[in-house]
């Protein structure tokens, strides 16, 4: 042994320990305020068996359906056709806002609106907070610009 041993050796001979009390068991209600270990383990088993019982129902492609369908939760269903159905033809400026002004673009952004010089005077558009403009250059182009604080924005 080393000397540490040795020193706790001693030592532990020299502390007085206070005898173990006796335990009893009681059968009985519990105090006020102490959980039996048991109903803690039934608890965590009765969980554990509910997670198995739902995880093999969603195992099980009819049973996974008829649940899904009863909280409304359907998936995406695809369905193959031989024919397309024909396309919905709309202006380019559908979906951009209201026909507005340069002068109410500029109260809308807090600023004059900014354009390529290029551009000419093309009809500018509102929604919400957003002026847009499509430019007729060889391929059309849609430049939307919106007030972001400081600087603003400019998306094309």
């Amino acid at each position: 042994m080393t000397e540490l041993e040795q020193a706790l050796t001693a030592l532990a001979a020299e502390i007085e320990w206070p005898e173990t009390p006796a335990f009893e068991l009681r059968l009985g209600p519990a105090p006020a305020g102490v959980r039996r270990p048991w109903r803690r383990r039934a608890l965590v088993l009765a969980l554990a068996a509910a997670a198995l019982a739902i995880g093999i129902a969603f195992a099980v492609s009819p049973a996974r359906s008829a649940i899904l369908r009863f909280l409304h939760l359907r998936g995406v269903t695809i369905e193959r056709v031989s024919t397309l159905p024909a396309a919905e033809e709309r202006p380019l400026t559908a979906g951009l806002g209201a026909p507005i002004t340069p002068e109410a673009a500029a109260l809308v952004l807090g600023r004059p609106v900014v354009l390529p010089p290029t551009a000419g005077k093309p009809r500018l558009y509102q929604t919400g907070g957003v002026v847009s403009a499509l430019l007729a250059t060889p391929d059309p182009v849609l430049v939307s610009e919106l007030d972001a604080g400081s600087g603003g924005a400019l998306l094309k």
